[in-house]
């Protein structure tokens, strides 16, 4: 499983950060662990047409990451916002979201999308993205990657701390 971590300048060495980049290593650890991305790879039981469903892929991220603190599909974070918006799971001590993609990510726009919701999160300033290395006819992980950079370069920086991306 690949992992990619971009934050702001201004948070790459504080404490909020660090403490950021080291559940979202632990996460990384985890899945690695666990053999979830291998699962996820595979094709196992609950796939559609040879390919396990996103529901299937958050089912198996999960594992590794509610015995680190997420919950699953929290409601009511953007209630004030009058919007029906809720993550697939949400640390609530660090102020994490965490998306987990499959397909889409890139020709629908989906990891903007993700990106855009942790922007308007008033609880939340930390984005984790799960999503494939390699999906036919694209390369999300990569694509994803080289999308976000701009985010966080100096004198372009957007109001996410940071995001973290797991490519399985």
């Amino acid at each position: 499983m690949k992992f990619r971590w971009m934050v702001k300048s201004s948070l790459a060495h504080s404490a909020e950060g660090t403490a950021v980049r080291a559940l979202a290593e632990t996460l990384h650890s985890e899945i690695d662990y666990q053999g979830i991305s291998e699962t996820i790879a595979g094709g196992q039981p609950g796939s559609v047409g040879g390919r396990v469903t996103s529901h299937r892929v958050q089912a198996h991220v999960a594992l590794a990451a509610e015995p680190l603190g997420f919950r699953s599909e929290r409601r009511g974070i953007f209630r004030d916002m009058n919007l029906q918006l809720r993550p697939d799971l949400f640390h609530a001590g660090l102020e994490v979201l965490l998306e987990v993609e499959r397909g889409g990510a890139n020709t629908n726009n989906h990891d903007l999308k993700d990106f855009w919701k942790c922007h308007l999160c008033p609880t939340a300033q930390w984005l984790f993205l799960v999503l494939p290395e390699r999906v036919h006819g694209g390369q999300p992980f990569h694509t994803t990657g080289r999308r976000f950079t701009q985010f966080f370069e100096p004198g372009n920086e957007v109001n996410v701390s940071g995001v973290a991306l797991f490519g399985y």
